[in-house]
């Protein structure tokens, strides 16, 4: 049996959750200890002795845990998921989870590519052969399933001409030869990555192999383990205000691209909640003050525009696009003189958002700006 002051804090906890349509035990609560607060230790004057007391969200958290096990997620992964989604984590299960994570990672690795028929890999080598072993589990409906298809449509499209699985199998190697080996993937191999992944557009490859190969497993690793609760909580945020990049230009693109978006790869970003929390280590190794700076910029361009196309009839959304600015010429000129006009009396009505998208009369330009080089 527990502890008398242990058994009260949790019949408060398992009578709370009742309440509200969830059953937990006991035994649950002691399981899942290491996916939530450490609870408060309570002296009452006159009162010989303490009993622990449950924070504000206790229930709420033990909840979250609830569903998290309900729906699949192991014990292991749930300290990650749970951070990740806003919760606290007391710093050393968090690190712990993490650690186990790259841990296992590293073996899956090693596991993976040990040789080639026998014989033993050069280092950049490895990362081809996971590639292999990857690509040739592609699940359907999968982060891998879509970049396959964006795989098969770009070699339709005439980007490239390869089998489609050698295509894959080449950007994934690109993609992980920074986190297997922390070697810099080829402009060339980071561009098929990026054209895989829906992203190769506005990025920069030569950028963008320089990041990836800054986040290899080593320093994934160290960086968890050297990492205080401040940094976790800046790299949560860090991934949010991504997060509210990718969901502020996903609106933008459905306005004026709803059929040909540049950057369809976004719509990944945030596709399955649970899996967000392995992008958080990877923003302790990466983010700068620096780049934050530039990515709350863009935030707030990307809402500029938002509030440019919501005071703007529909039937000139599309016009903003510079894409589509060959089209517009084809207008006629009343069409074109009264969506200039309509811009005119939106950049003398909003100074600042105008100021911030570069819009000034007479000559007021009609490409909406929403670059995302800080999206990696």
């Amino acid at each position: 049996m527990l502890p008398r002051r242990e058994y009260s804090a949790d019949a408060e906890v398992i009578e709370a959750c009742r309440a509200r349509g969830v059953t937990v035990t006991a035994r649950q609560l002691e399981r899942w200890r290491h996916c939530l607060q450490q609870r408060e230790v309570v002296y009452v004057r006159g009162v010989r002795g303490s009993r622990t007391a449950n924070p504000p969200g206790y229930v709420d958290q033990v909840i979250a845990v609830h569903d998290l096990v309900a729906t699949g997620v192991s014990l292991r992964e749930a300290p990650m998921v749970l951070f990740a989604s806003g919760y606290p984590i007391e710093l050393e299960s968090l690190r712990a989870a993490y650690l186990d994570l790259f841990g296992r990672l590293s073996q899956a690795v090693n596991t993976v590519a040990p040789s080639i028929k026998g014989a033993a890999l050069d280092p950049g080598e490895r990362a081809d052969a996971v590639a292999v072993a990857v690509v040739g589990k592609v699940r359907r409906g999968s982060h891998l399933h879509r970049w396959e298809q964006r795989a098969r449509q770009s070699m339709q499209h005439g980007k490239k001409r390869a089998d489609v699985r050698a295509f894959l199998g080449g950007a994934v190697s690109a993609a992980m030869a920074g986190l297997i080996e922390g070697e810099m993937a080829s402009p060339k191999g980071a561009h098929e990555a990026l054209i895989v992944a829906g992203l190769d557009v506005v990025q920069d490859p030569a950028a963008v192999a320089e990041s990836l190969a800054a986040i290899d497993l080593h320093a994934l690793i160290d960086a968890v383990a050297s990492a205080q609760t401040a940094d976790w909580v800046t790299a949560r945020q860090d991934l949010q205000d991504v997060l509210h990049v990718a969901a502020s230009y996903q609106r933008v693109e459905a306005t004026i691209r709803p059929n040909n978006p540049r950057l369809p790869g976004l719509a990944d970003t945030s596709a399955d909640g649970t899996t967000l929390y392995v992008h958080i280590p990877t923003l302790l190794v990466l983010a700068t003050d620096e780049w934050r700076t530039a990515l709350q910029q863009h935030l707030t361009m990307l809402e500029a525009v938002e509030r440019l196309l919501a005071d703007l009839p529909a039937e000139f959304h599309s016009y903003l696009d510079q894409q589509n600015q060959g089209e517009l010429a084809i207008q006629s000129a009343s069409f074109r003189h009264e969506l200039v006009a309509r811009l005119v009396a939106w950049y003398e009505a909003h100074p600042e958002d105008a100021r911030i998208l570069g819009l000034a009369p007479p000559d007021v330009a009609l490409s909406v700006p929403t670059k995302s080089s800080a999206i990696t």
